[in-house]
Parts: structure tokens; C-alpha cells; sequence
């Protein structure tokens, strides 16, 4: 499994699901394709299966002690409560950190939906643009993964997330979502609780940090998104943070602290074939062209039709969409004109 590549990461959740038996046969179908083609993924389900045999192996032994004459070793020599402590706290521990990915899953939903909704309703100069997550699926699975932790706790688990977690993960889960901004808050708590199950999960902390950011909390956001920076494991990741960084810089008006993030986020190798830091290879010329840097601008707009040519539809149809931008041209015909004689695929003639 290369834990880098978004497809592997998104099937995490999905393959321990897979060897519990619920998905869809058309997630079924899915996890098959990609692990017949995918070596790492296809040895991590294999461990996956291991270990839900050796657990229902475990829970089988655990079961005959229970039935013996005195409830003893069963002459093993074993300390069979201090046994069934540790399984069920290992267990347990697993199913809570299935429930934090889900958890960001789910978070990410309510992002997108709630972002979506409110770019429909007004002008936003903050946006995130990912595939769609199956909210009611998400929703489903997490249910069943907190089913299975009262289980575990009414058989006697404990570990570090108690009945007030429960409670809140429960309330959380049936939290209603009229609006836009609803959608939002919904999102920005599941990613906060997946957060406290998960606190390395760096995607969920980006998350987190957009949520902040269109809600006003710049300091909030931006530490987040400093954090991402300093820490995440995966260098696209830190990226991704510089990138929100330059994001967070252009709606606080500091536009060339702005540039600095863009520049060193499109000049590195990382940045070479990763789709996710398609905004900054789009914000920095049209940063560029706000500071009046048209020659700057023009060449920057060549490198992304050059680097993302398949994108180059969706770059004009971004480019339409921005109000602010499309004044500027508007009122400054030379910096039309270079942009036009530099890049015509992108823009008309002034």
C-alpha cells in the first residue's frame, strides 16, 4: 500500500470493512478491482483477515474459559480477566480509531456539502473543491462501528474515550443540517472529534482549518494549518498547508506573503504530478496579476496550462467565476492584453 497515493488512503476504512462484510456489492466490486491491481493494498487486506481470524480465534478460547468447571486458567497458566482486559481494550481501541477515520470521512462530507451550498448562495473568495463523500454510507458505517463499541463496553472494555464520548459521537451523528453554514458547523465538529480519536490525521486537521477560515477564525485557521505544515508526515501535506496558508494570506489582504506560499508550494519536486496542489499553480498568477506583476502573472498562467492541460476548460470556467479578477481585467486593458498575447487559450483578446 503506498499510504501517499489518495486512492490507497481512501480505501483504509473501506478494506476493514470489506473483511467485516459491510459494503455494497458495488463497494464489493470496487475493493476487488483495486487490490487485484494494487500489491500493497492486497497484502494489507491479507493482514486484515489474519487479524479478524485470530480475533475470532481469541474470542473462542475467551469463550471455552468462560465455560469452565471454575472459571480458572483452565490449566494454562494464564490470567484469564487480565486476558479479556487486554483483548477487549485492544478491540476496542481498534474500533475507536475506525470510528475517528470515519469520523473524518464524514467531516469532509459536510464540508464539501455545506461548501457547495454556500457558493450557490454568494461570492466566496475561499473555496474547496474535492470529489463528493456518500454521506448516508459514511453515516451507516459509523453507526455500526459505535454499536460495536457499546458492545465491547458493555463486555466489560476501557480504554481512554468514555460514556461522555459516546454520548457526544451519538449527538453529533443526529445533528441536523438546514443550511449552508449548518452543514459546515456539522462538518467541523466531526472533524474536531476525529481529531481527538486521531490526533495525527493531518487531512482531518486541514479540514478543520478551511472550516475555521470561512467561519472568520483566521487565527484559529491559520494556526492549524501552521501545525499540517510543521508536522505532517506526507510531504504533499505540508504543502497542502502552505498552499491554505497562501489561500488564508490572500483573504487577509497580504497578498505577497501570499506569492511566497504559492511560489515555494509550484517551484517544489513534490508538486511535480500531484493534483491536490492544482490551487496554487491557479492562485499565484492571479495574486500576481492583483499586484500588478502582469509579465510575472502571464508567465505563471503558461506554466499551469502547461503542467495541467487536461484542466484547461475548468481553468477558464474558474477564471469566469471570479468576480474580483474579471474586474480587473475589465478596468486594465495592458495587463488583458499581455495575459491575451502570452496565454490566448485562457483569455480573450482586450
Amino acid at each position: 500500500m503506498n499510504v501517499h497515493a489518495p486512492a490507497c488512503k481512501e480505501l483504509l476504512t473501506d478494506l476493514s470493512a470489506f473483511v467485516d462484510g459491510e459494503l455494497e456489492p458495488g463497494e464489493l466490486t470496487r475493493i476487488a478491482g483495486h487490490t487485484d491491481h494494487c500489491e500493497g493494498c492486497s497484502s494489507y487486506l491479507d493482514t486484515l483477515r489474519r487479524l479478524s481470524q485470530l480475533h475470532r480465534r481469541s474470542t473462542e478460547l475467551l469463550d471455552g474459559m468462560d465455560a469452565g468447571d471454575d472459571g480458572g486458567d483452565v490449566g494454562l497458566g494464564l490470567d484469564t480477566d487480565a486476558l479479556v482486559g487486554r483483548l477487549l481494550g485492544r478491540a476496542t481501541t481498534d474500533e475507536w480509531d475506525t470510528v475517528g477515520r470515519l469520523f473524518y470521512e464524514l467531516g469532509k462530507a459536510y464540508v464539501l456539502e455545506g461548501n457547495k451550498r454556500l457558493s450557490r448562495a454568494e461570492s466566496r473568495t475561499v473555496t474547496v473543491r474535492q470529489a463528493p463523500v456518500d454521506i448516508r454510507r459514511a453515516e451507516a458505517r459509523a453507526r455500526q462501528r459505535l454499536a460495536k463499541v457499546d458492545r465491547l463496553h458493555a463486555a466489560g472494555a476501557r480504554n481512554g474515550h468514555g460514556e461522555l464520548f459516546r454520548d457526544r459521537s451519538r449527538r453529533l451523528m443526529s445533528m441536523s443540517t438546514h443550511a449552508g453554514s449548518g452543514a459546515l458547523l456539522k462538518g467541523r465538529r466531526f472533524l474536531e472529534e476525529s481529531l481527538a480519536l486521531l490526533p495525527k490525521h493531518d487531512e482531518a486537521r486541514l479540514y478543520l482549518g478551511f472550516t475555521l477560515l470561512v467561519s472568520g477564525r483566521v487565527d484559529r485557521a491559520r494556526a492549524e494549518f501552521r501545525r499540517v505544515r510543521r508536522e505532517a508526515a506526507e510531504p504533499a501535506l505540508q504543502l497542502m498547508a502552505l498552499q491554505w496558508l497562501g489561500n488564508l494570506a490572500v483573504n487577509t489582504s497580504r497578498l505577497d506573503e501570499a506569492v511566497r506560499c504559492y511560489e515555494e508550494v509550484v517551484t517544489s519536486d513534490v508538486a511535480v504530478g500531484e493534483p491536490r496542489l492544482f490551487s496554487a499553480f491557479l492562485n499565484l498568477p492571479v495574486t500576481l496579476a492583483k499586484l500588478g506583476r502582469a509579465e510575472e502573472a502571464a508567465g505563471h498562467f503558461a506554466t499551469l496550462v502547461q503542467r495541467f492541460p487536461e484542466r484547461s476548460g475548468q481553468v477558464r470556467q474558474l477564471l469566469a467565476g471570479m468576480t474580483v479578477f474579471r474586474r480587473l481585467l475589465d478596468e486594465n486593458l495592458p495587463l488583458q492584453r499581455t495575459l491575451h498575447d502570452k496565454v490566448p487559450g485562457l483569455f480573450a483578446a482586450a
